[in-house]
């Protein structure tokens, strides 16, 4: 299954695409592979976007793994977001306090 695509990485912005679940059983391979954009993309970033459209389901491990990469992106002076949430999703990072972290935009029902 692939989870993680590169939707655009252009002078100083990075948008990648998620999919499906993000839990336990592929946080780890979500974030090693965010790592290897972010280094790839080098010191021109500017903003980090993730494209959240397609996520169905974010587990405790996956709010860990943007809390982690917020952090990491924040220590390198680079503009954090998360675009498409769903309302349910987004009630959760709220409930956790993990809303208060990052830039979340909600999912836009058609």
């Amino acid at each position: 299954m692939e989870f993680c695509e590169v939707l655009a990485s252009g002078p100083g912005v990075v948008k990648v695409k998620l999919s499906g679940k993000i839990d336990a059983n592929n946080h780890e391979d979500i974030q090693l592979e965010t790592y290897e954009i972010l280094q790839k993309a080098g010191d021109n970033i500017e903003s980090f976007e993730f494209d959240v459209n397609e996520v169905t389901y974010v587990s405790s491990a996956g709010l860990r793994m943007f809390s982690t990469l917020s952090k990491e992106c924040k220590n390198k002076g680079i503009s954090y977001a998360l675009i498409g949430l769903r309302r349910d999703i987004i009630r959760m990072f709220q409930l956790t306090g993990y809303a208060n972290i990052f830039k979340i935009v909600e999912k836009q029902e058609l």
